[in-house]
């Protein structure tokens, strides 16, 4: 699948830096033993996508009306002009970023343009898109929505948008069915079983087993087996690691004083 970039200003002018998402977030290292990174579907939509990422600090205050004038721009550390980086266009309480890029994917693959994955920002929302880049020619934004009047900063190198190429075809051609859990005896079974494996588990750390206060927590799914007789597919994930963007000869020649600076 193609994800092509192409920088829309000069040596010098605003250009987010693009990488693979990271593993980590402040908060799930905050928490008791870092437990938060035992959930495998967290860590892995964590890394799913590339993030642009703010080369300065943006400062947002809105005073909880809907004009545009409502809301108040200004970059705080930074030497861009705030013009090239963020604007107020729908009023709202929403302000609008700049991705910098015009981004072409293959036919049928769509960019998925949101806020990274379980990162929380107090006072502010990102807003989600699907853009048609496998033909667009003009580059997306990406918005956010103030929650509440007030204050909200973006710092420099944080992430302001999360990029994941998705098939868009898939989706409309997909049937959800919905039926019985006991019209698919086997699965039904190998739900009881995790059920009552959970359940027996629980109940062993709530009164101080040694065993279960070793093992801490039920690896079944990071292992890609069940408490029955199933085990995963072939495409079962317990870290991803997405490649960082190469730039052309071209691209090089022209930039990388800049990004070396």
């Amino acid at each position: 699948m193609k994800l092509m970039f192409y920088r829309l200003n000069k040596p010098g002018g605003y250009a987010p830096v693009i990488r693979p998402a990271p593993l980590r977030r402040e908060w799930m290292d905050a928490t008791k033993e870092k437990l938060a990174y035992r959930c495998t579907p967290m860590t892995i939509a964590n890394v799913s996508g590339w993030e642009l990422v703010l080369p300065c600090s943006v400062r947002v205050n809105w005073n909880g009306r809907n004009g545009r004038d409502d809301l108040h721009i200004e970059i705080v550390a930074g030497e861009h002009p705030v013009s090239d980086v963020a604007i107020s266009h729908f009023g709202s309480g929403i302000v609008t970023f700049f991705a910098g890029y015009l981004v072409q994917t293959d036919p049928g693959a769509v960019l998925m343009v949101r806020g990274s994955p379980n990162s929380p920002k107090d006072g502010a929302c990102p807003l989600e898109g699907m853009v048609e880049t496998d033909w667009l020619p003009f580059p997306f934004t990406m918005n956010w929505m103030m929650t509440r009047p007030g204050e909200v900063t973006f710092n420099a190198g944080e992430p302001f948008s999360f990029l994941t190429p998705v098939n868009m075809s898939a989706l409309d051609e997909l049937q959800p069915e919905l039926d019985s859990i006991d019209s698919n005896p086997s699965l039904f079974e190998e739900c009881k079983a995790w059920q009552a494996a959970r359940k027996s588990f629980n109940r062993k750390l709530s009164e101080g087993d040694p065993v279960a206060l070793e093992q801490g927590w039920q690896r079944n799914y990071l292992q890609g087996r069940s408490f029955g007789n199933l085990t995963a597919t072939e495409f079962h994930l317990v870290k991803r690691k997405l490649r960082p963007v190469i730039s052309s000869e071209r691209y090089r020649l022209a930039f990388d004083s800049e990004d070396d600076d």
